[in-house]
């Protein structure tokens, strides 16, 4: 009995019979709704295809085919025809049937080989279905995150570009002097849990179920998180993108925001820049690992289905490979440019591999010699054979074997390039030539539980959610500027005497530990010749203020005259002399009137002589008469300049009577004062000093504390130069520490403000103080510019010691929470960005 195909050729194609003039035959297009791919048949081979219906045993089709066309056709052409539309991935099984799904709605996965070695812990089911509910308000909100992470990602790479010295400095300073690769693992590790949660979270979202949450052996050693991916496989395409790309998106993300993060606080000289460069690091080399689309990975899952292209590529490549390798005919079908890709594809995914795993195990192995030395060593030559072991086993388990090119049997291996146990199939068509396009049906598993609230009222809620959102993010907030801290020996200060002397008395014995406030008298010296000096400076004080009033007495006096009479008299004469200078200038104008007049007459009667009308006579005694005019015109401005000048006399008369005595007389008693007055002030100088050098006598405690020196009774009667030291004084309320706060952040920071410190020491404890100082010029430390604030920390119970570590927050003003937590990201737009433009 001859064996039945367990195959047939699919019944989802879309098939498109053409016909063209002048010819009897037809040519058949048939599309793959799954990749997209087109191919073109003529009509012997779609015979055959139609014929291959998993009912069909091989030879009734091979002797309908030669009755048909009157062709013969071989059992090994048939067989090599099948494996050809096999390869195609136009053929799928019928070991299972599902009428609910369609061959395009069910994508084939490809060889999962990350579930080796793994250990099932629990069913994520319930966990996935809660965190769902939680994220699904947020859904447009976070499809839009995705739009905006281009952009950030694009800033991000351009700042790493830009500050990549600053990275190296930071990657050999911060990471090398610590076991890094522990580090790194451990990001690995935390990256990997976060990521599955997450796409287990997208994927009941999208309509899958996960019932698998283990830890498997990732390369044959390395301990990671899995969830079992054969439900997404089962959704539609645009479904699987969403799940695929999910683990790509959120490590793009990190990389971006952790890149971001550390250049926005590397200057602050916490913790946070350093994590946030490993956690980047550590992003992106798992963005290496499962985002490539060189193995069946999120990357690849991704890509098959966003590029629309067969789940078994991979597969397909390595086939092609091995055909050539063993110097078989490749598929005619199979196109040159489609040939070119695979091989293509399948050579770099090698020359990755090689490439990453070769450098990974360097760095590795000198990781571990760094970190761990001969431990190390044997650390990495233990792993090294656990690695080859899990590459030879998945080569035996997945590996490709070629077949013989002379076995006839027609088994659903030979004939199909993918798994049996992943293609699923609707029901026949009535037709092989009808076009079948598949009816996409929601199933049953996507049906979420209904709401319970109305939709008015999760609206509200949720637009009151958002506007306390917003208001929230204008709440006034304290804002601190914070840096390290690391607390400086006690204040000391050393007593001296300021002046001269004996010590006459002392009222601390000293080494004792009693505390003394501030103020306090300690010991008294002997100031006699200070004190005579002082009183004969006061006496001297009291002769010069006597003279000072006489002479201010006797200024006065000066300034008093002219008398009231004498000015009269003057004031008379300057009236007479301006009312005659007046009455010269009235007269002048009239002679000046009758000069004008009398000119013109004589030259009219000038012209009548001429002509003859009038005598010579009568214009000679007309001319005569107009010179007499003209000089008593001048007579009268001769008279005019006489009355000013008797006017400026009585005038001068005047001022002189008004000025009273002479000022230089004035001047010189007003020095004298101002001679008396610059003595009276030297001698309040003189005596202010030495009221100075008799208070200086008492020597003083300088603020609250103790004295360190014993035996302080003994210095009584004992003579002390000026500047010596009588003791020492240390405080013990107070201790002070400096903090290196960002040059960035120095615009908060004020005299006297307020500080919070937590110490390593003391953890729980907050501890208070207030800035003492702030130095002028910034400093260079491994982590960036900073400038150093000193501040004052109460230390009354005397637990604080120097050299002390901690972190310092020193208050700075109120603002809007929005700003306060965007002042790095305003920073980087106003200063970095704008670096960026020429």
């Amino acid at each position: 009995m001859n064996p039945q195909l367990q195959a047939r050729f699919r019944q989802d194609l879309v098939i498109i019979p053409i016909s063209e003039k002048g010819k009897t035959t037809k040519r058949y297009l048939i599309k793959n709704p799954a990749s997209g791919e087109t191919f073109e048949f003529g009509e012997e081979e779609y015979f055959l295809c139609c014929a291959v219906d998993g009912i069909t045993p091989p030879t009734q089709i091979i002797e309908d085919f030669q009755a048909r066309f009157s062709t013969a056709l071989s059992p090994e052409d048939f067989q090599q025809f099948v494996r050809q539309i096999s390869s195609l991935g136009l053929v799928e099984t019928l070991d299972q049937h599902d009428p609910n799904l369609s061959a395009s709605q069910v994508q084939s996965p490809p060889p999962d080989r990350s579930f080796e070695l793994n250990w099932s812990l629990f069913n994520p089911a319930h966990l996935f279905n809660l965190s769902s509910r939680l994220f699904r308000p947020w859904n447009y909100a976070l499809k839009v995150g995705v739009w905006v992470l281009f952009p950030l990602l694009a800033i991000a790479l351009f700042t790493l570009w830009k500050n990549r010295l600053l990275l190296w400095q930071d990657t050999v300073l911060l990471l090398e002097p610590k076991p890094f690769i522990l580090q790194f693992i451990k990001n690995l590790l935390i990256l990997n849990f976060t990521t599955k949660l997450l796409q287990g979270t997208v994927g009941y979202y999208q309509g899958a179920t996960v019932q698998e949450f283990g830890i498997t052996l990732g390369f044959g050693f390395l301990p990671f998180f899995y969830i079992n991916k054969s439900e997404f496989w089962k959704l539609q395409r645009h479904k699987q993108v969403w799940i695929f790309g999910t683990p790509l998106i959120y490590r793009l993300f990190l990389i971006a925001s952790g890149i971001l993060i550390w250049h926005a606080m590397r200057g602050t000289g916490t913790q946070l820049a350093a994590s946030s460069l490993t956690l980047a690091h550590a992003s992106f080399t798992s963005l290496l690992i499962v985002g490539n689309p060189f193995w069946p990975s999120d990357g690849y899952g991704w890509m098959i289905n966003f590029f629309h292209l067969p789940a078994t590529s991979l597969q397909r490549a390595f086939r092609i490979w091995g055909m050539m390798l063993n110097r078989r005919r490749l598929p005619p079908l199979l196109t040159l440019k489609g040939r070119i890709g695979l091989v293509m594809y399948a050579a770099i995914a090698v020359l990755f591999w090689t490439v990453f795993f070769g450098y990974s195990a360097t760095l590795l192995a000198a990781s571990l010699q760094r970190n761990f030395r001969g431990s190390g060593v044997i650390l990495f030559l233990s792993i090294l054979p656990l690695f080859c072991l899990w590459c030879a086993w998945l080569t035996a388990k997945f590996g490709v074997k070629p077949q013989p090119a002379s076995e006839q049997s027609f088994t659903a291996e030979e004939i199909l390039s993918t798994p049996s146990s992943v293609r699923e199939l609707r029901p026949p068509s009535s037709s092989p030539q009808t076009t079948y396009i598949p009816f996409r049906q929601e199933p049953q598993y996507l049906a979420r539980p209904k709401t319970r609230l109305s939709r008015p009222f999760k609206s509200f809620l949720i637009l009151f959610l958002i506007a306390g959102c917003i208001a929230l993010l204008f709440l006034p907030y304290q804002y601190h500027t914070g840096g390290e801290i690391q607390l400086i020996a006690p204040q000391k200060q050393e007593i001296q005497a300021e002046i001269e002397g004996y010590v006459r008395q002392v009222k601390f014995q000293g080494g004792d530990g009693t505390w003394i406030e501030k103020g306090s008298v300690i010991a008294v010296m002997e100031a006699a010749d200070i004190q005579n000096s002082f009183n004969t400076t006061q006496e001297a004080i009291k002769g010069q203020q006597a003279l000072f009033l006489k002479q201010q007495a006797n200024l006065a006096k000066l300034i008093a005259e002219p008398r009231p009479e004498v000015v009269e008299v003057a004031q008379e004469q300057l009236a007479v002399a301006q009312k005659q200078l007046n009455v010269s200038l009235k007269q002048l104008e009239t002679q000046k009137v009758q000069a004008e007049a009398s000119a013109r007459r004589a030259t009219r009667f000038r012209e009548l002589w001429q002509e003859g009308v009038v005598s010579q006579q009568q214009w000679e005694d007309e001319q005569r008469q107009a010179d007499i005019d003209l000089a008593n015109q001048v007579t009268t401005e001769e008279a005019i300049g006489t009355a000013r000048q008797r006017l400026n006399e009585a005038q001068a008369n005047l001022n002189l009577v008004l000025s009273g005595t002479n000022p230089k007389d004035i001047e010189a008693a007003r020095q004298e004062i101002e001679v008396t007055r610059a003595n009276i002030s030297r001698l309040e100088q003189e005596l202010s000093y030495l009221g100075t050098q008799i208070q200086s006598s008492q020597l003083f405690m300088p603020f609250r504390g103790k004295l360190t020196t014993a035996y302080l009774d003994r210095k009584i009667g004992t003579y002390l130069e000026k500047g010596d030291t009588f003791a020492i004084a240390e405080s013990g309320d107070f201790i002070r520490g400096e903090v290196s706060v960002p040059e960035f952040q120095v615009d908060e920071i004020s005299l006297n403000g307020q500080v919070f410190v937590k110490l390593l020491a003391y953890p729980k404890q907050t501890l208070t103080g207030s800035v003492v100082s702030i130095e002028p010029s910034a400093v260079t430390t491994t982590y960036g510019q900073v400038v150093k604030v000193v501040v004052e920390l109460p230390n009354s119970e005397n637990i604080l010691k120097s050299g002390m570590t901690g972190y310092a927050k020193i208050q700075g003003r109120t603002m809007p929470v929005i700003m306060a937590f965007s002042r790095a990201l305003l920073r980087f737009v106003l200063v970095e960005v704008w670096s960026w433009f020429p």
